[in-house]
């Protein structure tokens, strides 16, 4: 009997909400591909409330680089999230 993991994607897209947008075809892409696969987008708060209502993502990291994410201490918080 052959087990199944779970298929998981990390769609990594900080910046500016345009280029949140125009990722979108992106991650429709990455779904259709892997249906069944937990898709999470780490973006800015601003990217998350834009794609809060997208079909294709089923959560979020919040990435505030100028915030409690900057410099070195702020990544590695970031990455152990």
């Amino acid at each position: 009997m052959k087990i199944q993991r779970e298929r998981r994607v990390l769609f990594v897209r900080p910046g500016p909400i345009g280029n949140t947008l125009a990722a979108v075809p992106a991650i429709r892409a990455l779904r259709k591909g892997w249906p069944q696969a937990r898709i999470t987008a780490l973006v800015e708060r601003l990217g998350m409330e834009l794609l809060r209502g997208c079909p294709y993502v089923d959560d979020f990291i919040v990435y505030e680089k100028r915030g409690e994410h900057n410099g070195f201490i702020g990544w590695l918080k970031t990455v152990m999230e």
